[in-house]
Parts: C-alpha cells; sequence; structure tokens
C-alpha cells in the first residue's frame, strides 16, 4: 500500500472510532529508522492536536512500527472528504463555530474554504437567525 492509501484508510478508521485506541501498525522502514508512512502518519497527526492524541509506539511498546492513536474529532482527509463530512454534520443547521469546533481548529482555514465552495455549489443552504449565520445540507 502507497503512503497516501495509507494515510487515507487511517484517518477512515480513525474517524470511525471517536472516542477509542486505535493501534496504527505503520511498520518502521526498510532503514529500520522511520519510513514514509510513519513519518507521513505521524506529521498528520500532529496538525490536529485538538482532534487526536497519539503516543509514538517505541515510548509504549518500545516498538517503532506502531502508533497509539486517541481520535476525539474527526480528522479531515482531503477536501473532497472534508467537504463530505461537513455536509454530513450539518445535517441539523450549525454554525461557523460550531462547524469548526467540530473539525478542530488546526483545520479551521480548509473548514472555511470547504464552506465557501459548498454554499456556492448551493450543496449548504445558509439561513440568517438572530443574526448568526447557519448552514444546512
Amino acid at each position: 500500500m502507497r503512503t497516501q492509501e495509507a494515510l487515507d484508510y487511517a484517518v477512515t478508521i480513525l474517524n470511525a472510532n471517536l472516542g477509542s485506541c486505535v493501534k496504527v501498525v505503520h511498520g518502521y522502514g526498510s532503514g529500520g529508522t522511520g519510513g514514509d508512512t510513519k513519518q507521513a502518519l505521524r506529521s498528520l497527526l500532529r496538525r490536529y492536536p485538538h482532534s487526536v492524541r497519539f503516543i509514538p509506539g517505541e515510548e509504549t511498546e518500545g516498538n517503532p512500527g506502531c502508533t497509539l492513536v486517541y481520535p476525539e474529532r474527526q480528522i479531515p482527509r482531503s477536501s473532497t472528504n472534508l467537504w463530505e463530512s461537513i455536509l454530513v454534520f450539518c445535517a441539523i443547521p450549525r454554525t461557523e463555530a460550531e462547524i469548526v469546533k467540530h473539525f478542530g481548529e488546526p483545520a479551521r482555514g480548509d473548514v472555511l474554504q470547504a464552506l465557501g465552495r459548498l454554499e456556492g455549489t448551493g450543496r449548504l443552504v445558509v439561513t440568517l437567525k438572530n443574526g448568526k449565520k447557519y448552514y444546512l445540507a
């Protein structure tokens, strides 16, 4: 499995297991010091500290070929998947602040861009209530 495919799969599993501990076995690379998948996964997890906590396997099991991940909020996988996740979340009216909070502050820029595009394409309907903008899929 290529690194991007592995990341997409890992994010799918993590998003489906919020509130759990997920052991991601990524191997440690052919050089034994840290393969592309391990480095890419941990880099991705570092970008979403409000969504996940993680512990490198070498700190808990002495195994650099795995990472223990504690997903607490959805992690955007790609713009298309973020769009779909926003649409699901907005099955009931949500404010921008609620949406950003749900997906995590580090993803704010991606979320705001997705909201603009979803609104522009008519996939999200925007209404005003008590001076607040609400998004509804």
